[in-house]
């Protein structure tokens, strides 16, 4: 469980938060995975609606409306 609260929200907070969740949510692992999207999703919680990619945020959600139903359940819970 601390993978998917406690972890998200320090790396969110880094510099390096949103390069963190990109690179977690291709794990195969199911709670690195879960951990990445927690990232991503804290990361857009605290962030500036200027310092987003909306353009990659859009690709973000395409990809999850096509592949939720693929995901482990851990995955999907985020």
């Amino acid at each position: 469980m601390l993978s998917e609260s406690t972890v998200p929200w320090v790396a969110a907070e880094s510099p390096h938060g949103w390069a963190l969740g990109l690179e977690w949510i291709e794990s195969k692992t199911e709670g690195i995975a879960a951990a990445g999207w927690s990232t991503l999703g804290a990361v857009l919680k605290i962030k500036k609606d200027e310092e987003l990619d909306l353009a990659q945020i859009q690709e973000l959600l395409d990809r999850v409306a096509t592949t939720i139903h693929s995901q482990a359940n851990r995955v999907r819970l985020q």
